[in-house]
């Protein structure tokens, strides 16, 4: 395919304005472009504010041999020369806005997360009034002891240390990327301690997943739940275990055939039309399959997908409530409501979202100074093409077909490099960066 990169006018004849795209050249001249890579408008009277180009972008494109038009040509000689004026950032600018709330969220969880020194993250109630559980089962009997008498407090549920290594890891990796090399050496190794005192303190040798946390005495909590998932899409759990732990949410009392219930079947506080303690969630659900990806376990995660979509068509207007009951799947039945659940509810509704995406593959990245998506598809039988159009990104929209192995992009404007396949391991695994 022979491309140029020329300026599109899309303005009026008085008052001009230009779009910086890439053409094919053997298409209609006022076709659709292959991306667009900025804007060009000299009409603003400032002059720095007169031209907004990717120029990742535009060096790709050029390096794979698009041409520029004249035009083109000399505006990018005089972005160069800085003739536009364009003020260059120092490098503390650099850094993201949100970085003070994150580090101010970080400082939170060593300081009042850990409440004993131990290392570990967890919760009890400070006020009379307040909720006795604060994980996202709040329920006043969402976390139920082996005998299903509430546990006591404070609690350090399984999947809250999942969620503070996660964070450590990125939170590590914008350090990186700002310089600040020693901060992300220290948080790399408190992720690595509580890497190593997770797994040794909360790991089911008998039941093959994880206990669902520690009590108030710091005695496990033998129960079976899907807060183990969790951990999985947090990448704490190490590769040996990964299997081992899917495979226990797919047992016969935790799936119901139309998802994974949120306590086993099997536990003494079991009911499927409570709250917390039996029923079905489709966000988490949801969260579980993207930690299974994770591990490379595609074929549960599309075991998830078709469960939740079934459940799904089975519901009014196709729409998945907040929660369903737990009530187990027949050749015949339909998913059993939960009186009062709420319909609809952005969490149930972005778990169709999220699940397509993860089967699609859908990774964004920003690596050495380049914008990237990658597109990794591993669609099952039951879904053997699927076309995303319009996706959001950057600063315009993608849509793609994909196929069990493979992927067509369509359009592309966002400016975002598109790449067929698995997005790179990130050096941030903690348990096989230090192993190296």
């Amino acid at each position: 395919m022979s491309v140029r990169i020329r300026m599109k006018m899309t303005g009026r004849k008085h008052r001009p304005f230009f779009r910086i795209c890439v053409i094919d050249r053997q298409k209609a001249r006022d076709g659709l472009p292959i991306e667009e890579l900025g804007t060009y408008d000299p009409m603003v009277k400032v002059k720095s504010e007169r031209v907004k180009v990717n120029m990742d972008r535009i060096a790709y494109w050029l390096s794979v041999g698009a041409t520029p038009s004249d035009r083109v040509a000399t505006l990018l000689k005089k972005i160069k020369n800085n003739d536009f004026g364009q003020s260059r950032p120092a490098p503390e600018k650099l850094a993201p806005k949100p970085l003070p709330a994150a580090e101010a969220a970080m400082a939170w969880v060593d300081r009042y997360g850990d409440r004993d020194g131990d290392g570990f993250q967890e919760y009890a109630t400070r006020s009379s009034k307040g909720f006795y559980n604060q994980g996202w089962k709040d329920a006043h009997d969402a976390i139920p002891d082996e005998h299903g008498a509430r546990a006591g407090l404070p609690l350090a549920l399984c999947e809250l240390q999942g969620y503070a290594y996660d964070a450590k890891l990125r939170l590590a990796q914008i350090y990186e990327a700002l310089g600040r090399e020693e901060d992300a050496a220290r948080l790399r190794a408190e992720a690595y301690r509580l890497f190593e005192s997770f797994n040794d303190a909360f790991w089911w040798e008998s039941e093959g997943t994880y206990y669902l946390g520690l009590d108030g005495d710091k005695q496990p909590i033998r129960t079976v739940a899907s807060n183990a998932g969790h951990l999985l899409m947090s990448g704490i759990v190490p590769r040996e275990r990964a299997r081992r732990v899917a495979y226990r949410l797919l047992a016969d009392d935790m799936w119901s055939g139309w998802g994974i219930r949120t306590l086993s079947a099997q536990h003494p506080a079991y009911n499927p039309f409570s709250y917390h303690t039996g029923t079905v969630w489709p966000h988490d659900n949801a969260t579980i399959a993207s930690g299974f990806t994770r591990y490379g376990l595609r074929t549960e995660t599309a075991r998830i997908a078709l469960g939740l979509f079934e459940a799904a068509n089975a519901f009014a207007a196709n729409r998945l409530p907040e929660l369903f009951s737990g009530l187990p799947r027949t050749h015949d039945d339909f998913p059993v409501q939960y009186l009062g659940a709420n319909v609809p509810q952005a969490w149930a509704a972005s778990a169709i979202f999220r699940l397509v995406t993860i089967m699609c593959g859908i990774h964004a990245r920003r690596e050495h100074g380049r914008s990237r998506i990658y597109l990794d598809p591993a669609l099952p039988d039951w879904l053997p093409t699927l076309t995303l159009r319009q996706i959001r990104a950057g600063t315009g929209l993608l849509s793609a077909r994909f196929a069990p192995n493979e992927v067509e992009v369509l359009h592309n404007t966002t400016g975002f490099e598109v790449i067929s396949g698995p997005p790179p391991a990130r050096s941030s695994q903690v348990e096989e960066a230090l192993a190296s």
